[in-house]
């Protein structure tokens, strides 16, 4: 009966090592599956990941050109603003020198001439020239 046993289970052996050999086959094919399945995932959010990280760069570069926009106008502006200053400026000053007030320092340095003080005419009258050298000067 032993015997029969053993002739049985050699007949049997090359099925027996089939099934194995297939349940280890089905066991690495099923281990690859799962390996691909979570590479696949893992592509997936890295994919994700780097997406997100060009919208982030795309919104921060166009961000930055943003503001370098709004210095620029703000630059610009002001200088603007400069400008219409000086025009004000400019015009304040030629109001000063209206033709009364210039008649107005004539007449006094020929009054302090007529008074025989020519100390204070000589200073007068050069501060006066001064005055229209500044504006003369500052008009153009």
């Amino acid at each position: 009966m032993l015997q029969y046993n053993f002739t049985v289970i050699f007949r049997k052996l090359p099925d027996l090592v089939s099934k194995d050999r297939s349940l280890v086959d089905n066991k690495i094919l099923e281990d690859t599956e799962q390996r691909i399945s979570q590479l696949m995932k893992e592509k997936e959010l890295k994919d994700e990941l780097i997406r997100k990280k060009n919208i982030f760069n795309y919104s921060l570069i166009g961000a930055l050109i943003l503001l370098i926009g709004l210095i620029i106008f703000i630059f610009r502006t002001l200088k603007k603003v400069q400008i219409k200053n000086k025009k004000i400026a400019l015009q304040s000053l030629r109001r000063e020198m209206n033709p009364h007030f210039i008649f107005n320092s004539l007449n006094s340095v020929n009054h302090f001439i007529a008074t025989n003080n020519e100390l204070e005419a000589n200073q007068y009258l050069t501060k006066f020239s001064k005055l229209m050298r500044g504006v003369m000067e500052n008009s153009s």
